[in-house]
């Protein structure tokens, strides 16, 4: 059974209509993505807020080494990338002269190839496959569709393993991925609901240093912690029902920012730091 975290967990930010990807830069600056508010905000230090652009509906945000944010655009159905000087250029939109669908999550390799994922209709009823993608170096390819609900992805520090949450089964996957960037060897690396709650859907994640994964788990009001082993060993509580999305962040990237669907930002201190930015 996973301890509970003992430790503060402030409700930092509390005005926004929704928030959901976070994503911290260089420069201590969050990034927030608000699709009811259809607004990127950028968060300072202090927790004051700044509508930074407007998209259709922005989700899931990563920072790329220089500086820009990329981000999921779900209505719009496209990657967006940000730039510091708030520019928005459209990195891809269609796959094989298809539509992408809604892009929900993304995620840096090391290699500097983006993946992201794209979920079809609703986890509540019995859709279609979703699909993970990658964006070069090397070509665009078509990774996955045999995940029926994907949301949060990542990959870990040697690039050598992806990280796929399933909110439709509740559990969070793991992919071998192969020198080319292809994804092989499917396993579940953790059931997040443990038979709890059928409406408990894992959604965003991030990694720290040691290898563990944080999962915010959309109506169970916490974030849950995963070995590399499989083992759930601590819930990090929240004060609302639909955590979103986490990433670590602060002045030793050893803070985990917690948003949830409500409009909620929770800030947290863990004292191991996050995997840090994606850099050459």
């Amino acid at each position: 059974m996973a301890a509970e975290f003992r430790g503060p967990v402030e409700l930092w930010v509390d005005r926004l209509l929704s928030a959901e990807g976070p994503a911290m830069d260089a420069e201590g600056r969050l990034y927030v993505a608000d699709s009811r508010e259809h607004t990127l905000w950028r968060v300072s230090s202090h927790g004051g807020c700044e509508p930074f652009v407007r998209l259709a509906a922005p989700n899931g945000t990563a920072v790329h080494w220089n500086g820009d944010c990329y981000v999921t655009d779900l209505f719009g159905g496209r990657i967006a990338r940000v730039t510091p000087s708030a520019q928005v250029f459209t990195v891809v939109d269609e796959f094989e002269g298809g539509p992408l669908g809604g892009p929900n999550d993304l995620t840096f390799h090391p290699s500097g190839a983006l993946y992201f994922t794209a979920p079809k209709g609703h986890y509540a009823q019995d859709p279609p496959p979703g699909r993970v993608y990658r964006l070069g170096p090397g070509g665009d390819l078509l990774l996955a569709a045999d995940v029926a609900w994907p949301n949060g992805v990542n990959v870990n520090a040697d690039g050598s393993v992806a990280y796929v949450a399933d909110s439709h089964t509740g559990e969070a996957l793991t992919y071998d991925i192969r020198a080319d960037g292809t994804l092989a060897n499917r396993g579940v690396l953790a059931d997040l609901r443990e038979g709890q709650d059928n409406w408990w859907a894992p959604d965003g994640m991030c990694l720290d240093v040691e290898g563990n994964l944080y999962v915010a788990v959309y109506g169970a009001y916490r974030v849950r912690r995963v070995t590399p082993e499989g083992e759930i060993d601590l819930d990090i509580p929240v004060g609302h029902e639909k955590p979103a999305n986490c990433c670590f962040g602060g002045p030793d990237n050893d803070e985990l920012f917690i948003t949830c669907r409500e409009g909620a930002l929770y800030r947290v201190k863990i004292g191991i730091p996050g995997l840090p930015l994606f850099g050459p």
